[in-house]
């Protein structure tokens, strides 16, 4: 609702992106292991952690969409790279997620589709090299995904994706 009724790279967008990206990886962390008032802090469904991921995709793509129209030279990157962080550091948690055994493989194939139209974004901030990096880190988690998925194919006999 929040990034329908805001225009691109709203902060408070940001904002909210940022804390659930801190939420879940909080959430991983500490799944199923009892906190402050005998509280036990409960396991995260995946296709919520992917909803907000395609969401984080998607304030990526207009943010860029938006800047492009500004003129180089009035153009602050800044809210455009820290909308991309979040949606890295999401990538990142469901990478670690698709070798749980609750992750059926039609999810597994939305998260697989999901970070590579991440990658798929022709996303450039502030200079080139910056966009390089974000490219290669992107590729290392494809290719970590990748090894995961054959490894586990070996394995056990399975079809990967």
């Amino acid at each position: 609702m929040q990034q329908s009724i805001l225009e691109p790279l709203s902060q408070m967008t940001q904002s909210s992106l940022l804390s659930f990206a801190e939420l879940f990886s909080f959430m991983l962390g500490e799944a199923g292991r009892p906190i402050t008032r005998g509280r036990v802090v409960p396991p995260i469904e995946t296709s919520d952690m992917l909803l907000v991921f395609n969401k984080s995709i998607n304030e990526v793509a207009l943010g860029y969409k938006m800047l492009t129209t500004i003129p180089e030279i009035d153009r602050d990157t800044t809210s455009l790279s820290r909308a991309l962080v979040s949606a890295l550091h999401l990538a990142c948690l469901l990478a670690r997620l698709l070798d749980d055994e609750t992750c059926d493989q039609k999810l597994k194939k939305e998260i697989l589709k999901s970070m590579y139209d991440l990658t798929s974004l022709k996303v450039c901030i502030i200079h080139p090299s910056v966009y390089i990096t974000y490219k290669k880190y992107l590729m290392k988690i494809f290719f970590y995904l990748l090894c995961c998925c054959r490894l586990k194919h070996v394995l056990t006999g399975q079809h990967y994706i």
